[in-house]
């Protein structure tokens, strides 16, 4: 399911997990939501591991403006690991 509205689609995940938890409370639970003010809502039902879009974005820009070359290093990463074997590929560079 894909709504516009990310504050709605976070809350019909955090319903469907309050479901899940109120079945079997000792199960592990793995949760994306979409923002972070969502996240103490759902801790509170002792999910294993919550992760939150926004945060990540937000946490990904902060570094980038402390490290000089983190997204370029970031970027060339994760091209690398999902390259074909044969393929050739221009990297990004820090000017």
């Amino acid at each position: 399911m894909s709504l516009q509205d990310p504050d709605q689609e976070d809350r019909f995940t955090i319903l469907r997990t309050l479901a899940i938890m109120n079945f079997n409370p000792h199960i592990r639970s793995f949760v994306h939501l979409l923002d972070v003010r969502h996240k103490p809502l759902i801790q509170r039902a002792q999910v294993t591991e919550v992760v939150c879009t926004n945060l990540i974005k937000m946490q990904l820009i902060a570094q980038s403006c402390t490290s000089l070359g983190f997204v370029p290093l970031l970027y060339n990463l994760l091209r690398s690991m999902s390259a074909s074997a044969g393929g050739q590929e221009q990297w990004l560079s820090v000017r």
